[in-house]
């Protein structure tokens, strides 16, 4: 039986006491408006949704859950097994009276949103998937360093000695722009042991690999949402179409300073969103945008960006403004 209890690092969040364990909960909005559910990197804090909590808070009864946050669940196998996260957090839902909510993740946050679909769709009023690949194919290599911060030695040695500098520069591996980050990001790195780090890590690599997300979500026939970032360093964009095997699931490549984290590039720029393109030819067709943007950028801030358009059926032509001046 789950049980509120007051506290936490977050003035807004609380504790919610499970059978298993504790696990923090940040509200904002209405209590009676339409549950919007927000699930991130279990290596992330609850602050990276920070930036977009006002525009959602005036619709919805946001709802934020930290994997980590609180006790260890009585089986400490089942702290970084995906099924029993989703679990977990559907035990959250009941304390809080929430029957129905639409379900936002971000990163490997989206292996936990798929997870409380496949154990209660009727609960899951929409999906929306940020920045995860569908498959392992999707995959991109991580760096040597990273996958040594995974292993037992020296991977706990190396975990002792990171720095704020030293998480700051890992995380913007994952960006092809300068971006800012939250102060709360390098203090959660900073505060994680090397043994949550590596679960974080590697559970959600373990249950995608055993079924892919795409595969898993065909018959649930719950409305499917997938965003991606064209210049994300996780994951290759190009592969994000694999979604579109879902019945009736939109996917939108975001480009322009559009990486793998949901950070705000230090420059403003105007972000444009593309409809999703086939796995053939999407390789030229993002090359041909970003001579494009090269061009406009050149001329000015808005100068050379055209409406949105369907991009054409045939090989895209060559465009001579790309080859500037």
């Amino acid at each position: 039986m789950a049980e509120h209890r007051p506290g936490g690092p977050d003035a807004r969040g609380r504790f919610v006491r499970l059978d298993d364990g504790d696990m923090h909960v940040a509200e904002n909005g209405k209590p009676g408006a339409p549950a919007l559910l927000l699930i991130q990197n279990a290596a992330a804090p609850l602050a990276c949704w920070d930036p977009f909590i006002p525009q959602l808070a005036g619709a919805h009864r946001v709802i934020r859950v930290d994997l980590f946050g609180g006790g260890s669940p009585a089986n400490p196998a089942e702290r970084y097994d995906i099924r029993a996260q989703a679990r977990r957090i559907g035990a959250v839902l009941d304390s809080l009276g929430v029957s129905q909510a639409t379900v936002v993740g971000h990163s490997s946050g989206c292996t936990v949103a798929t997870a409380l679909a496949e154990q209660r769709p009727g609960a899951v009023a929409g999906l929306a998937l940020i920045d995860f690949g569908p498959s392992l194919e999707a995959k991109i290599p991580e760096r040597p360093l990273f996958r040594l911060v995974l292993t037992q030695f020296p991977g706990r040695l190396l975990w002792r000695l990171r720095t704020e500098a030293s998480v700051r520069k890992a995380v913007r591996t994952g960006f092809t722009r300068p971006v800012d980050f939250p102060a709360a990001f390098v203090e959660h790195a900073l505060e994680m042991t090397h043994q949550d780090f590596v679960g974080a890590m590697r559970g959600p690599l373990t249950y995608l690999g055993q079924r892919s997300l795409p595969d898993r979500l065909t018959p649930l026939g719950i409305p499917l949402l997938v965003i991606f970032g064209t210049d994300d360093q996780r994951w290759r964009s190009s592969l994000a179409s694999a979604y579109q095997a879902v019945p009736g699931a939109r996917v939108e490549l975001l480009t322009l300073n559009a990486p793998h984290g949901m950070f705000r590039p230090r420059r403003s720029s105007n972000n444009r969103r593309i409809p999703a393109v086939p796995r053939q030819g999407a390789r030229l067709r993002r090359r041909e945008l970003r001579a494009r943007c090269r061009h406009a950028r050149r001329r000015g801030p808005t100068a050379g960006l055209t409406p949105r358009r369907r991009w054409p059926s045939k090989e895209p032509q060559h465009d001579d403004r790309a080859d500037g001046p």
